[in-house]
């Protein structure tokens, strides 16, 4: 039961760090003091206006932008990039009209980055929960090497030799659909042995390749939560911008969104 209680709270505190990793960001939670409603308030405003003929328009857009900030490098505006191809999408409108096509366009692919970030942490998720079920098979291993000490069992040389498969690797990264993050899959535990039927040199040889797993683990989870950092940092950025344009686009009148085509 101890250890039951025990395991719990580690994976209550690792999904705690990562929910605080996704409310804060990693650029120093830049976007913390950010009212996010401001920027989803005009963002719903622009969609509820814009004529729905347009909608393919704007999907092409947001993909542009995709396109077009991954390849213009980090010093690269977003918000410059996103007006641009919104200029280009919509080539009839006026500069206040680009303007607002511009924090809509950023709005979408802000959302769609929302979407990489969920997949990646999905994956870290299941990385905290294999540790935890790790934790805990050497902490029951452990348990039952002390009792069959205890108990006068011996080590046989014949026993326990050969390597045990505990995990199911994925030797390729998954790519994020949207911003194309390179992220690994969690591994899979695979182990399924009974370890009262065990001797004492199974346990031993097992506790060995369990601790190994665990540390293999470890290294995946950290080049995962890596690349949410730097989608978090990327996030950051758009919802800046975003909410320093919010004043200028709260201003202006739904007639100029009505009037795109």
């Amino acid at each position: 039961m101890r250890t039951k209680n025990k395991a719990s709270g580690s994976l209550i505190f690792l999904s705690v760090l990562t929910l605080s990793l996704l409310a804060a960001g990693s650029s120093g939670g830049q976007s913390q003091n950010i009212d996010k409603n401001q920027v989803l308030k005009e963002q719903y405003r622009i969609k509820k206006q814009l004529h729905p003929s347009l909608q393919s328009k704007i999907s092409q857009a947001v993909e542009s932008f995709k396109e077009n900030f991954l390849t213009s490098g980090e010093e690269s505006q977003p918000v410059f990039v996103a007006s641009q191809v919104a200029r280009d999408q919509f080539r009839a409108v006026s500069a206040t009209q680009v303007r607002l096509l511009g924090f809509y366009v950023l709005c979408q692919a802000t959302s769609a980055l929302e979407e990489d970030i969920r997949l990646i942490t999905a994956e870290i998720e299941k990385m905290n929960r294999a540790k935890v079920q790790l934790e805990v098979l050497i902490t029951r291993i452990d348990e039952q090497i002390e009792k069959k000490t205890e108990e006068g069992a011996q080590e046989s040389e014949e026993e326990g030799d050969e390597e045990t498969p505990v995990l199911k690797e994925y030797e390729t990264l998954e790519t994020a659909p949207h911003f194309k993050a390179e992220y690994p899959k969690s591994p899979e535990i695979i182990y399924s042995k009974e370890l009262e039927t065990m001797s004492l040199s199974e346990l031993e040889n097992d506790l060995y390749y369990i601790k190994t797993a665990l540390n293999s683990v470890h290294s995946i989870s950290e080049i995962a939560v890596d690349a949410l950092r730097k989608e978090m940092d990327l996030h950051d950025r758009f919802l800046l911008e975003l909410y320093f344009q919010c004043e200028e686009i709260k201003n202006i009148d739904d007639s100029e969104i009505k009037s795109i085509r």
